[in-house]
């Protein structure tokens, strides 16, 4: 995550939700367009698989579109990932509505060759529906 804010976003933390200034070596950086970066992880993990994703490629080789939606019946979903995506939702929402910039990265892989880009309109999307999408950097408005 980036931001222009210069706010320690580390005092948000919770058990769910850890955010720690980013290392300068991390390849990925590059693509965040903000001067404070910041790793998300999960509050019992290094990385941030505890917090609500969507993979976007289907089983025939092509990918489908981006879509923001609330937890469903028929895709299990760990209770602690929801509110751990609650929370990171919240953090993004108050920069934004304080007029700060904010974008997120999500991937698993140091490759960045198939990275894809998505403006997310946060007076659109809802706290409920909110999760991340795998390979995608995401800036909000």
């Amino acid at each position: 995550l980036s931001t222009d804010s210069a706010e320690d976003l580390s005092t948000l933390n919770s058990e769910l939700m850890v955010l720690q200034p980013a290392g300068e070596s991390e390849p990925l950086l590059k693509h965040l367009g903000h001067e404070n970066r910041w790793h998300l992880s999960g509050g019992n993990n290094s990385c941030s698989c505890e917090f609500r994703h969507m993979c976007l490629y289907n089983h025939e080789g092509g990918f489908f579109e981006p879509e923001f939606f609330e937890p469903q019946e028929w895709r299990t979903e760990d209770p602690e990932s929801i509110e751990a995506t609650n929370q990171l939702f919240d953090v993004i929402l108050g920069l934004v509505r304080c007029g700060y910039k904010v974008d997120l990265i999500d991937t698993w892989a140091e490759d960045d060759s198939q990275l894809f880009e998505l403006e997310v309109d946060l007076a659109v999307v809802t706290r409920e529906s909110f999760h991340m999408f795998e390979d995608y950097v995401m800036r909000f408005k």
